[in-house]
């Protein structure tokens, strides 16, 4: 132990002296301020999550991340949660196993925020939460995050929305190819091969793999298989017609030792763009998604539980761009339905639909984009969310942010539709649930500084009322209500420098300060702060590294759990990735990769109720053809 803290102390006094001595290298190279903030902020770089149709970043209020494919590969990432967890604001409440987690952001609650993958949602019907775990990255292009209610334009999305934009069929030539192999600790393997191209009209992508590991402990196995296919015809140049199948199987103990679980996932998308003319276009998409998943108790005579989600719909929206105006009009609709052995009659439906519009007003130095939105569900009533965002371009690398919006989550169908008993305590059922309620303000700035570092810093504000919380009704009876009120306020701050002789700092804080409105105390299971720091290597041509450490505190009250768990106060863990490119010609290019995860062997979770160990160390092998 004594040795870990020395190799600790070691690693941050390093990465502070070089922070500190860093300004004096750069002054040196540094030409001009304008390659400062093009690092990092693009104003070109177009996103579509904060309106549904693509908008530059510089016209965004909203508290955006963008994470692109080459930054998902310089990490050797698995899966989303090795991806997002670097992500100032964003914090993983790890299970015990280490494998499994929950996210959050800047304090909301697990099923509080939206993920979607082509236009899918994943969170799951039952309990509206999702494990970034199951997620495999090899097929995304970029991963952009909203942080902060997104209602305005995707309905419930209270703490804010990861939307997982895939890889596009088609390429340069009629086929490349990636394969990719990896093996560590605890037997922890993931292997991969994807493929795309072109033909005449017709393009596709495909990928498959598979990721499997015995677990932290030995006694926590987890096996991802994976399947994904993308297609697209260009009919005319200005309609284009797509189809895109999904499938992956996640088998294990991915939460605890106590449980066995076995989930399916299947979806499928069938989308059509049409360009009308040069200022208007029409994207239509039609879904459907089923999840099975059974949970397997390993206790004797204990009951499985088996749910099945079933999500058909579809979306269809107009974008049109005149003078000063981009224009966005929209609606979804929804079907969907839970099968589970936990409700009497077997099956309960839902029924869900939305209209949306927002507008992009750009006036000289201002872009105004206010939104709204209407959005029905058949359990829990309607909800109407406007929004108003404003950019202001302060400086030639000054960008101000201003976004103040009204936003909802609709509650979990175990909430509304399913009483369950958990040993000796029954869940009740309570279908009078209202949606749980957001009024948020975050003001924001992005910035050049001292003409070698980008700042981004942010404050925010959201009072949340109707939160969902369960209470007793008698001994061993709870049930969910609408009757907490919170206030979640904060800052984020990050500080980047440019590369000087191929190297990069970067460093990110974040304070949350989560209250009941009520009683004035801060509220439990919530995190309270988070520390990251980096140091990157980039030689652009034959060798990249990585050395990221992350810090959270959380406020955990062990009464509310009868004191059956032991809480850590987590340690600062590190994780390390390095590529070396060892062959390369015109057919193909070879490189070796190292990942390694929580270096120092730390507490890294949340909550156990057994010790686990969380070193892994991987090698692998990864080609492009």
């Amino acid at each position: 132990m004594a040795l870990q803290i020395k190799y600790r102390i070691t690693a941050l006094f390093i990465l502070a002296a070089v922070w500190i001595f860093y300004p004096t290298c750069l002054y040196a190279l540094i030409e001009s301020e304008e390659s400062v903030l093009s690092m990092y902020f693009e104003k070109d770089n177009m996103t579509i999550t904060q309106t549904r149709y693509l908008k530059p970043v510089s016209q965004s209020a909203e508290n955006i991340v963008v994470i692109t494919a080459e930054e998902i590969r310089n990490l050797n990432a698995h899966t989303l949660q090795d991806v997002i967890k670097y992500v100032t604001g964003t914090f993983i409440e790890v299970a015990p196993g280490g494998i499994g987690g929950l996210f959050r952001i800047q304090g909301s609650q697990p099923q509080q925020a939206r993920v979607l993958i082509d236009g899918i949602t994943l969170n799951d019907l039952s309990l509206a939460t999702i494990t970034p775990n199951t997620i495999s990255v090899q097929n995304i292009e970029r991963i952009e995050i909203i942080k902060g209610p997104a209602s305005s334009v995707w309905g419930a999305s209270l703490g804010g929305v990861i939307n997982i934009i895939t890889k596009d069929a088609g390429g340069t030539k009629s086929a490349d190819v990636t394969a990719y192999a990896s093996y560590g600790a605890y037997n922890t393997m993931d292997d991969r091969l994807e493929a795309r191209g072109t033909m005449n009209k017709f393009g596709y992508y495909v990928s498959a793999g598979r990721t499997a590991s015995d677990g932290y402990s030995g006694n926590l196995p987890v096996d991802e298989k994976w399947v994904y296919a993308k297609l697209r015809y260009d009919v005319t140049n200005d309609f284009q017609i797509g189809m895109i199948g999904s499938y992956s199987n996640d088998m294990g103990q991915p939460v605890q030792p106590i449980l066995n679980s076995d989930s399916h996932r299947a979806y499928f998308v069938l989308n059509g763009d049409y360009h009308i003319s040069d200022e208007a276009s029409i994207k239509a998409s039609f879904r459907s998604m089923s999840f099975n998943n059974t949970v397997i108790p390993n206790a004797e005579g204990s009951t499985s539980n088996v749910n099945l989600d079933e999500d058909y719909g579809g979306s269809i929206i107009f974008n049109w761009n005149k003078s000063i105006h981009s224009i966005v009009v929209g609606s979804d609709y929804d079907y969907m339905r839970l099968s589970t052995n936990l409700i009497e009659r077997g099956t309960e439906g839902f029924t869900k639909y939305a209209i949306f519009i927002n507008d992009t007003i750009v006036l000289d130095k201002f872009a105004v984009t206010p939104g709204l939105r209407y959005d029905y569900f058949n359990v829990s009533g309607n909800f109407l969310s406007p929004s108003l965002g404003i950019t202001y371009q302060a400086g030639r690398e000054t960008i101000l942010r201003l976004i103040v919006a009204r936003g909802f989550n609709t509650p979990a169908a175990r909430q509304t539709s399913v009483t369950m008993q958990a040993g000796p305590v029954t869940f009740l059922a309570n279908n009078d649930l209202r949606v749980e309620k957001v009024m948020s303000y975050q003001l924001g700035a992005e910035m050049a500084l001292l003409k070698y570092l980008w700042l981004k810093t942010t404050l925010f504000r959201h009072d949340v009322t109707d939160a969902i919380e369960l209470i007793p009704i008698e001994a061993n009876v709870m049930q969910a209500t609408n009757s907490q009120k919170e206030v979640r306020q904060g800052f984020e701050f990050e500080l980047s420098t440019i590369p000087v002789y191929n190297t990069t700092l970067s460093s990110g804080f974040t304070f949350i300060d989560a209250r009941d409105k009520d009683t004035g105390s801060l509220v439990s299971d919530t995190p309270r702060y988070s520390i990251d720091i980096g140091v990157e290597y980039n030689d652009r041509r034959t060798f990249r590294a990585s050395l990221k450490g992350h810090y959270a505190k959380w406020i955990i009250n062990p009464s509310e759990y009868n004191n059956n768990y032991t809480f850590f106060d987590n340690s600062f863990i590190w994780d390390i990735n390095a590529s070396k490119q060892i062959y390369k010609d015109k057919y193909i290019k070879t490189e070796l990769f190292l990942k390694g995860s929580n270096l120092f062997n730390d507490s890294q979770f949340l909550y156990a109720n057994r010790n686990y160990n969380g070193r892994i160390v991987e090698f692998g092998v990864r080609a492009e053809f």
